[in-house]
């Protein structure tokens, strides 16, 4: 077998080292940008979440009698746009303020066909929990749920049908690169590399061939700073372990950008829809 052929290359091996954040680190960041991603549940970004889904009804992914599961459901932002048109929709996520917003927008909605539950994925027993199989699609935009080789084949059994994820092939954060050049002068910080890479390479191993549909985009937020801190923090508290007082760097690095009491991130992006059929 050539040295290089892709069935040899440990790709879950690789993807499961990546993984570094406990699940309470998890469930405390995404709870604290809970209210940032509601306010896109609110409509900022109902074209894109609308084109998504045409997308997969084009490929008849699902329709009026799919049972859908929303994996990192978040507030409910692709939810929402299922259950208008799905008969049943499943959310989980691991934050519990994500789930409370969710639960609030369906009930704005009129929405009675949405099941929201907190969860860690890792932790969910399919066997357990009737998900076996039980779904026409299974659903995963932007997910970090799926972060290994068992997480993405636990999403994968969950569905008999249609399967969809999505997630960041390179993304460039200005403001990170920005502070981490003031706190390692002369680095040039690297863009951030997805696990979809991983994901798409894994399930390939295991014969399973998605197809690919790349998506460029661009964004910018205004964070306050303790958001901005609690989301860098852990990036450089892994990049320089033994840093005495990197911590109050941070703070001082993140202050020299603030304006008006926030911060302005801007984002540059290339992602991957991945899709594929049991």
């Amino acid at each position: 077998m050539n040295k290089n052929d892709i069935g040899t290359i440990p790709f879950a091996a690789m993807w499961e080292r990546r993984h570094t954040e406990s699940e309470e680190e998890t469930r405390r960041f995404w709870d604290l940008r809970a209210d940032e991603f509601n306010e896109m549940t609110r409509g900022k970004d109902r074209k894109e979440r609308e084109d998504l889904l045409a997308w997969l009804e084009e490929r008849r992914a699902f329709g009026k009698d799919s049972d859908v599961l929303d994996l990192g459901c978040g507030t409910g932002r692709h939810a929402l746009e299922f259950a208008r048109k799905a008969r049943r929709v499943t959310g989980i996520d691991i934050s519990p303020n994500m789930i409370a917003h969710a639960e609030s927008n369906a009930r704005a909605a009129g929405l009675d066909n949405i099941s929201l539950s907190v969860a860690a994925w890792d932790n969910v027993d399919l066997d357990a929990h009737g998900f076996r199989g039980a779904f026409d699609l299974a659903f995963a935009s932007m997910s970090p749920a799926i972060c290994s080789e068992s997480t993405l084949l636990k999403f994968n059994a969950a569905s008999h049908g249609h399967c969809f994820m999505s997630g960041f092939i390179e993304r460039a954060d200005l403001l990170l690169r920005r502070v981490a050049g003031r706190l390692f002068p002369g680095l040039e910080w690297p863009a951030h590399q997805g696990g979809i890479y991983f994901a798409f390479n894994v399930l390939w191993q295991h014969g399973i061939h998605a197809d690919v549909h790349c998506v460029d985009s661009s964004w910018s937020k205004h964070w306050t700073m303790q958001t901005a801190f609690e989301a860098y923090a852990p990036v450089f508290r892994e990049y320089a372990p033994d840093r005495q007082g990197l911590e109050e760097e941070l703070m001082r690095c993140l202050r020299e950008e603030e304006r008006d009491a926030v911060l302005l991130r801007e984002v540059r992006a290339k992602s991957a829809w991945l899709y594929w059929i049991q």
